[in-house]
């Protein structure tokens, strides 16, 4: 009986996406193992990997970009998610800063926008330790057009709501963008979702645990799981535009 497993997992996964993905997980994970405890160990990429390693957390999703690689000889490899980026907007700012091209650029930028189309509308960009901000600023900046930035935080999902009133806007990646719209989904009826051409598919998440774990009944669980709950991310644009 599921009932008489306990203990923990650990599960190691870049700062940031803790509150997403424990929201998806947990119902799923604590339906089968109710007496488990769901560890949760932030850390950056590289350092995941040691994790695994090291034997100190069971499971770890770091993000990459597609030029950096894993130690295949040690860890397990599973592939996740290709992952995209999205701008969200609300539908005040987009009048305000597009006045000439509104409405119709509403269903234009549809197909994708650049970072640079928006440089001139105030932004929520998480601190410079963030790597993908860092390169948004960076194409910023090369672009001439350095961005003001409103707020600087790694709590985005504080945001939605000021995003919503017209104080700026901000980038999600399919993770996060599917929690906010679960948890928040008043706030998106005045927000727009435009993909950003220059992120899209330009970093991947990882399932990553060492060849010579044991993967007990609960890992094994927890694995299928998480594969399963990536694959909803990628419907949540479709999600969205089809219940509006």
């Amino acid at each position: 009986m599921q009932d008489e497993f306990v203990g923990e997992i650990t599960i190691g996964l870049p700062p940031n996406r803790s509150t997403a993905f424990v929201c998806e997980f947990t119902p799923h994970f604590s339906s089968e193992y109710p007496n488990m405890t769901i560890h949760l160990v932030e850390k950056t990429s590289p350092d995941l990997s040691a994790a695994v390693k090291n034997n100190e957390i069971d499971l770890a999703l770091p993000l990459v970009s597609k030029y950096e690689y894993f130690d295949s000889d040690l860890c397990e490899i599973v592939p996740l998610e290709t992952e995209d980026l999205y701008l969200i907007i609300s539908d005040g700012l987009l009048r305000k800063y597009f006045s000439d091209q509104y409405p119709a650029c509403k269903t234009a930028f549809m197909e994708g926008v650049s970072v640079t189309d928006f440089s001139h509308v105030p932004m929520f960009l998480h601190p410079a330790s963030s790597r993908l901000h860092e390169a948004i600023v960076s194409k910023l900046v090369q672009n001439g057009t350095p961005p003001f930035m409103r707020i600087k935080t790694s709590l985005t999902s504080s945001l939605v709501s000021l995003c919503a009133e017209g104080y700026g806007v901000f980038f999600s990646t399919p993770m996060l963008l599917k929690h906010l719209y679960d948890t928040q989904p008043k706030c998106f009826e005045s927000l727009h979702v435009f993909p950003v051409m220059e992120f899209q598919g330009t970093r991947k998440t990882l399932l990553l645990y060492h060849k010579n774990k044991y993967l007990s009944k609960p890992l094994s669980s927890s694995i299928h799981i998480i594969q399963q709950i990536y694959k909803e991310h990628k419907c949540v644009m479709d999600r969205i535009q089809a219940e509006r």
